[in-house]
């Protein structure tokens, strides 16, 4: 009677055993057939579309776009107006100048701080590796128009547009196609007038700056330090966001020699500083 009871539980040991194994098989078929599914899902889609495949085969596709979109994002025009709490926006018109520009940059890397040059493409073409420099250092570059000769820049739309789109191609040709910002100041600021002109901007797919700050440089030559540095008080008033004129053309010494005063005055007043 044992020897029928050990031979009834072996066998059913057997029979789990085979149980078990038959099981773990069909599981693993089908994650195979499965993986062999996606995989055919996925060659399908990459016969559908060249470019997904691409992106497959290479295997520094990632690398290169996550580079390639971070440049993009890097330069992309946003309203930085919107940005929360109270922003300093310092912006440098006219240049850049080989007397003035360094010493300013010197003085925006000491103080950690991140800028936006407004450039006139004659300077740029004279200039171009302190353009280089201020987009290696993080400074935004902006267009300012080609000659800066009002006259000229606002004798005509075609005339207008020649100005900016020289500039844009002398921008791009120090640095290059990556660079997409597309951002514009009125030599002499907009403000209220030509809306023509804003129009055909914005149809350009530029985005365009006036100030409601200022440190009064543009008002002469050699303006002294501490009338620069005053001005400045005088017109930050009770601003959230202040966009602040400067220039640093070959003649405004005492712009950069008040700039570390007015840093140091916003920075007490709570602003954190940003570029458009």
């Amino acid at each position: 009677m044992s020897i029928g009871v050990n031979f009834w539980v072996k066998k059913q040991a057997i029979r789990v055993i085979i149980y078990i194994m038959v099981i773990t098989s069909i599981s693993i078929l089908g994650n195979l057939k499965y993986n062999e599914f996606s995989n055919s899902k996925v060659n399908r889609l990459m016969v559908i579309n060249p470019c997904q495949w691409h992106m497959f085969k290479n295997k520094n596709f990632f690398a290169t776009n996550m580079i390639t979109t971070f440049d993009k994002i890097k330069n992309v025009t946003s309203n930085p107006m919107k940005q929360k709490g109270k922003k300093a926006f310092l912006t440098f018109d006219d240049g850049p100048s080989g007397n003035i520009t360094p010493k300013i940059l010197e003085i925006l890397k000491e103080k950690k701080i991140k800028a936006t040059f407004f450039l006139v493409g004659l300077n740029i073409k004279a200039y171009p590796n302190l353009v280089k420099r201020e987009y290696e250092e993080g400074h935004s570059i902006g267009n300012h128009s080609y000659t800066h000769e009002y006259k000229k820049i606002y004798a005509n739309m075609n005339s207008f547009l020649n100005e900016v789109n020289s500039t844009d191609s002398a921008i791009k040709s120090v640095l290059g196609d990556k660079y997409i910002k597309k951002i514009f100041r009125f030599p002499g600021g907009a403000f209220d007038r030509y809306g023509d002109y804003k129009k055909a901007l914005k149809a350009e797919g530029y985005q365009f700056y006036d100030w409601n700050c200022l440190n009064g440089d543009a008002e002469g030559l050699n303006v002294p330090k501490e009338k620069l540095i005053n001005r400045i008080k005088n017109t930050v008033g009770n601003q959230e966001k202040i966009i602040i004129l400067m220039h640093d053309m070959e003649t405004k010494k005492t712009t950069y020699e008040a700039l570390p005063e007015i840093i140091d005055y916003l920075t007490n007043q709570g602003y954190e500083f940003a570029t458009l």
